[in-house]
């Protein structure tokens, strides 16, 4: 019987000292979740329309063990907004690597640096802003674009989100862009219902695009287009 007390101690100090080991990990390194909804309120000749979507961001802290291993990782879940035009045309503001930090950029009061360790402050800040809506700095705009078909992958084009005539027609202006940090569920199904070409087999979007990605949007760079990803339009953790 003493034999099996003592191990019956060990075992709980072992495990407490697993517990007091993870807790402090948790501490020092803490992570950080929210849903934010970025919403864009477009006037038209027939009055103002409205799009939105809902995207899910993680952002996680790790031990800085090289210096060439980020010690701040970032993931984000959801879709491109998209704004139903009344000429039959669709606005979509795309995903990108910078999506996750567009909450510390509206809300977050502490300044964010240049480094990845110093973002871990302001991410803490920004669930407190949960319900709040925000606009969105001009400079921290995402992508817009369009489509003149919506079956062809091959006829995105950028839209200037200061001169939205040029892409839709007179009577079309950007009126405003927000985020908010939600409860609201993260957006689904949009992307894949409204563009046929989204879940083609990868050998099929090589062969439309002549040997390479259909999705080149053209610009004034030296090989004349830019190429988006899938993964702009939408992704999943």
């Amino acid at each position: 019987m003493q034999n099996l007390m003592i191990k019956h101690q060990k075992l709980l100090i072992f495990l407490g000292i697993i517990a007091f080991f993870y807790v402090s990990y948790k501490i020092a390194y803490p992570s950080y979740a929210w849903n934010q909804k970025l919403t864009v309120e477009v006037e038209t000749p027939e009055g103002v329309v409205i799009g939105s979507s809902v995207v899910a961001v993680k952002w996680r802290q790790y031990p800085d063990v090289w210096q060439e291993i980020r010690s701040v990782r970032d993931s984000h879940e959801g879709e491109a907004s998209i704004i139903e035009l009344p000429n039959g045309k669709y606005l979509f503001v795309l995903l990108s690597n910078a999506t996750p930090s567009l909450a510390l950029h509206v809300f977050a009061t502490s300044k964010v640096g240049s480094g990845m360790d110093s973002r871990i402050v302001p991410a803490s800040e920004v669930n407190s802003h949960k319900g709040e809506i925000k606009s969105i700095p001009r400079v921290h705009y995402p992508l817009f674009v369009t489509f003149d078909d919506l079956d062809d992958p091959a006829s995105v084009k950028r839209v200037d989100p200061d001169d939205l005539e040029a892409s839709f027609g007179e009577g079309y202006s950007l009126k405003s862009a927000t985020l908010e940090i939600t409860d609201e569920e993260i957006t689904e199904g949009r992307i894949v219902d409204l563009l046929p070409w989204f879940n083609w087999p990868r050998q099929k979007s090589l062969e439309y695009g002549g040997g390479s990605n259909p999705l080149k949007m053209p610009n004034d760079s030296p090989r004349g287009y830019q190429s988006l990803s899938k993964l702009e339009f939408r992704r999943a953790l």
